[in-house]
């Protein structure tokens, strides 16, 4: 009998404007909400609106917390800079961020201005560039690093995801203040 219960068209809404057009997801999700709604009623002997309600804030629960996630991961991807003269892949390894280059128009294919001479053979492509980027619940990206391989230096930095196709990535020394941003966008 229970079983037959829709969820709450809240739920239904906030699944959709947390999983977008991912229908597998979102399914899945509404089966694992029916069987609280069938739990809560049969073996926690909730009245049907009590578990409607208990079910309702676990689902809107659920739906942030999907949310913030994909949100965090909206810079995993491939860019390119503003100078159209390097391409990134920027990648999730854990709970952190790191980004390695792809292709770049540059005229040494080795890290030659590394201060560590162990590291000048290198090769520049497939170079780890951007490490320890935590996600910070707003459009920012922070407590990382990027490397410079044209002048072997490494600076604090910051991404800030301007809309969904492009970032703000920021390099400086001591405070933000002090520093230079470079505009990236997508690869399609």
């Amino acid at each position: 009998m229970y079983d037959k219960i829709p969820p709450p068209r809240l739920i239904i809404f906030s699944y959709n404007l947390c999983l977008g057009s991912n229908r597998y997801l979102f399914n899945i999700s509404v089966c694992i909400l029916k069987q609280l709604l069938k739990i809560s009623m049969n073996y926690l002997n909730f009245e049907p609106m009590k578990s409607m309600i208990l079910v309702t804030f676990l689902s809107v629960g659920m739906a942030i917390k999907l949310q913030a996630q994909n949100k965090a991961d909206a810079i995993i991807g491939n860019w390119i800079n503003e100078k159209k003269d390097s391409k990134f892949q920027i990648y999730q390894q854990g709970n952190k961020y790191y980004g390695k280059i792809l292709w770049g128009k540059g005229t040494e294919n080795r890290d030659l201005k590394n201060p560590d001479t162990k590291l000048r053979n290198r090769e520049v492509i497939g170079l780890v560039i951007l490490n320890d980027f935590v996600f910070d619940g707003d459009d920012t990206w922070e407590k990382g690093t990027i490397y410079d391989p044209r002048e072997g230096k490494t600076y604090a930095c910051k991404i800030t995801q301007k809309n969904q196709d492009q970032i703000n990535v920021r390099g400086f020394v001591g405070i933000s203040m002090f520093g230079r941003t470079e505009t990236w966008t997508r690869i399609k």
